[in-house]
């Protein structure tokens, strides 16, 4: 037990250490920005079949939006309540 908490911990550190060296260099840069393209062009990706998924179903999209609205406003009652014993966030 102790032993998996030291190897975290100290794995942490050096990761830490390391990429605040990283990305600094010209590599770490380069690496970063192609990361970060790679991720806006999935994200692009994922929101053009979200909305061709929309338009070939417009009345599940429409549904499944009210249905996302009243759990906001089903969440939003909950924070509402002053009550001693709620402990937690119902927030995602």
């Amino acid at each position: 037990m102790y032993l998996f908490l030291m190897k975290s911990i100290l794995g942490s550190i050096v990761g830490s250490s390391f990429y605040s060296w990283w990305q600094n260099t010209r590599l770490g840069i380069w690496f970063q920005n192609k990361l970060d393209d790679t991720l806006d062009r999935l994200d692009w990706e994922i929101l053009a079949k979200e909305d061709k998924w929309k338009k070939t179903y417009p009345n599940l999209a429409d549904r499944l939006d009210d249905l996302e609205l009243e759990v906001r406003e089903l969440q939003d009652k909950v924070h509402s309540l002053n009550r001693k014993d709620v402990v937690g966030d119902f927030y995602d």
